[in-house]
């Protein structure tokens, strides 16, 4: 069983240099495979992902025009 997390913020980073911003940004992770209950789902900013090998992340980013 694994103890290692990753951050919204953690995740966001490893996904785009630089992070988008804006007012109209809209940042989305998902997640599958985690090392918890539930396994798979989204996480917002603040809350972090209890990974294992295979974990798997989707992140998106959208600008409202």
């Amino acid at each position: 069983m694994s103890t290692e997390k990753l951050s919204f913020e953690e995740v966001v980073s490893l996904a785009f240099d630089p992070v988008p911003t804006g007012p109209s940004v809209l940042i989305t992770v998902s997640f599958r495979h985690a090392d918890q209950k539930p396994a798979e789902g989204t996480i917002t900013a603040g809350n972090s992902v209890k990974i294992k090998n295979r974990t798997v992340f989707s992140v998106t980013a959208t600008d409202k025009s």
